[in-house]
């Protein structure tokens, strides 16, 4: 497990202190956490910043979803992390959640125009290439 920020502070095997501390110190230059489970999974929660209230999101499987209250305080994600930290399923239900899947992920037309972008410049690269020889 490790606990990760917008600063790029990282922290593995995160402590209670280190969860509580880390969430504590989000403002406007560092403002969001990710407490995940490892770097290989994108199973993670997260919660950014605003003012003193948070917004929190947990991917899992491929989907995330996201607290439906916009303006979760400090102690409920605080201890929202510290039992995922644990393993403790009781974070599922210390608020209720949308499923934000489609609105992170896009469109999926937008990802296959990328593609064709992406697969046009670089036939054009080889092209330019091969006519500089």
């Amino acid at each position: 497990m490790y606990l990760e920020t917008e600063a790029g502070q990282r922290i593995d095997d995160p402590t209670s202190e280190q969860i509580r501390r880390t969430l504590s110190s989000l403002g406007p230059k560092n403002s969001f956490a990710v407490l995940g489970m490892t770097d290989e999974s994108d199973d993670c929660l997260q919660a950014s910043a605003d003012g003193k209230t948070f917004t929190v999101e947990y991917c899992e499987a491929g989907r995330q979803w996201q607290s439906a209250n916009p303006a979760v305080p400090l102690l409920q994600t605080v201890e929202m992390f510290l039992a995922y930290s644990r393993g403790d399923e009781a974070w599922r239900t210390m608020t209720d959640w949308q499923d934000v899947t489609a609105d992170v992920a896009g469109p999926r037309w937008a990802k296959v125009l990328l593609v064709i972008v992406l697969g046009l410049l670089a036939v054009a690269a080889v092209l330019l290439y091969l006519s500089t020889r």
